[in-house]
Formats: structure tokens, C-alpha cells, sequence
């Protein structure tokens, strides 16, 4: 078991086809209420899928059966755990196993780190610094005059400053859960040379629009520079606004 520390940057790791590793990582008096944990692996060859698995219960988690939290895309992964389930002293389990096919490995850096969640309003641009490979958690609720307004819409978009449209990504994630439990999540798409877009109606994600419901949006960047996000719904007018 292998103890990492908050804001750790694990240096290049490889693991062979089906290997495991084990990490522990301890709450500290760092945390605040507010705060995310984050988690992210970084790949550094094409042919790596490192997928990870997370407890505070089971000391070697390997599978969704084991494991309260799991990143299983392809490649990249990042894993955030919301703040309601992190107090100062607790200790989570990671488990990160390599799924790939044929005869490669998987090779990948790992960090973590605690976010403060921030929350965008109506209209406004957000305007932030970001490091290189950071992230950010936004949390945006919904207006109750959008609610009661037929065929509403929203808009989420998030730009670099000085990159492209895959220096980051952007991912979105409704928090009133569906029938199976399961939380509905959309990935952006690239809509223009530095920026991505989510697209969001009211016919299509009715089961969490309603009054005070909550979207939590990732914004997960691959190099430093200055980043804009801005929700904007079809009531909305646009202004700016600077992180100090």
C-alpha cells in the first residue's frame, strides 16, 4: 500500500497488462467543508486504460463491488468525490488496475488534490488561472423562473485563454438521481478553436429540472493558462466576472 499525500504528484508508473496497485489517502487538517477530493491519472502512452476503483471501506478495492467511487473511461481518468462524503481524518483506498489488450502496459502519472467547489451564476463569465493538469469543481442551480418557463434551455461553455479546444475537458453531472440509482452525466464537445460546449433542454433532461436542483460541472485542464466558463440559460444576459 503505497500513502499519498494531498496535492502529490506521483511521478511515471508502469504496470503490466491486468496488474494492480494500492494507494491510501488521508484527510487532513487541510480539508474544508467546501472541498472536493480529486483525483486524476494521466496516461503517457496511447495504449494505457488505467481505471481506478476507491473505498473508504475495503482496503483493496478492485471492482465496482469493492469500491464506492470508479473511473472506468478510456484513457484519462478523473475521479472527484463530493465534499459531503470527506471529513478531516478519513481514509480512502485506491485502487488502480491496467485493462488494456495485447502485450502493452500501462504507463501514467498520478495527482491529488482538493478543489473548492465554486458557484456560477446565471449568465456570468468565470474567469480563473489553472495549473497544469488541475481541476476545478462549478456548481450551477437551476433558476426556479427557468423551471416554469416551457421549452428552456442551458448552455455550458469553458474556453482556454491562450490554447485549444483540447488543452481540457469539460464534463457535467446532474445531482437528483435516476431510477437505477445512477447520476446522469454529459461530456462537452468542441464547438470552436479554444472552447467546448454542453447543451442542456428542458424536454430532454426533465428529471432534473426542477426548482433548486444542482449541476455540478468539471473542468479539468491539461496545461496552464487562464480558463473562462460561463452557464447561460435562455432567460439570461451575459456579464463577466474575474476570479481575484
Amino acid at each position: 500500500m503505497h500513502k499519498l499525500s494531498i496535492g502529490e504528484y506521483v511521478p511515471k508508473t508502469v504496470l503490466k497488462r491486468d496488474e494492480q496497485i494500492f494507494y491510501e489517502i488521508k484527510i487532513g487538517d487541510e480539508f474544508n467543508e467546501l472541498e472536493d477530493l480529486v483525483i486524476k491519472i494521466i496516461p503517457l502512452n496511447y495504449e494505457s486504460d488505467p481505471d481506478i476503483f476507491i473505498s473508504k471501506t475495503d482496503k483493496f478495492p478492485n471492482s465496482t463491488l469493492t469500491s464506492e467511487w470508479q473511473c472506468q473511461s478510456y484513457g484519462k481518468d478523473t475521479c472527484v468525490v463530493n465534499s459531503l462524503n470527506l471529513t478531516r481524518g478519513d481514509t480512502f483506498r485506491l485502487g488502480v488496475i491496467c485493462h488494456v489488450q495485447g502485450n502493452v502496459s500501462c504507463e501514467y502519472q498520478l495527482r491529488v488534490l482538493l478543489t473548492e467547489e465554486l458557484e456560477l451564476e446565471d449568465g456570468v463569465e468565470f474567469q480563473t488561472y489553472l495549473y497544469k493538469e488541475d481541476a476545478r469543481v462549478f456548481t450551477f442551480t437551476i433558476p426556479s423562473s427557468l423551471v416554469d418557463t416551457a421549452n428552456s434551455s442551458l448552455i455550458i461553455k469553458a474556453a482556454s485563454y491562450r490554447g485549444t479546444v483540447h488543452d481540457f475537458n469539460l464534463k457535467m453531472q446532474s445531482t437528483v438521481p435516476m431510477a437505477d440509482g445512477s447520476f446522469r452525466e454529459r461530456l462537452a464537445r468542441p464547438a470552436w478553436k479554444k472552447g467546448q460546449v454542453i447543451r442542456l433542454d428542458q424536454e430532454n433532461w426533465r428529471e432534473s429540472w426542477c426548482h433548486e436542483c444542482v449541476f455540478k460541472i468539471l473542468l479539468d485542464v491539461k496545461d496552464e493558462d487562464y480558463y473562462h466558463i460561463m452557464v447561460q440559460s435562455s432567460e439570461a444576459t451575459p456579464l463577466l466576472q474575474n476570479q481575484n
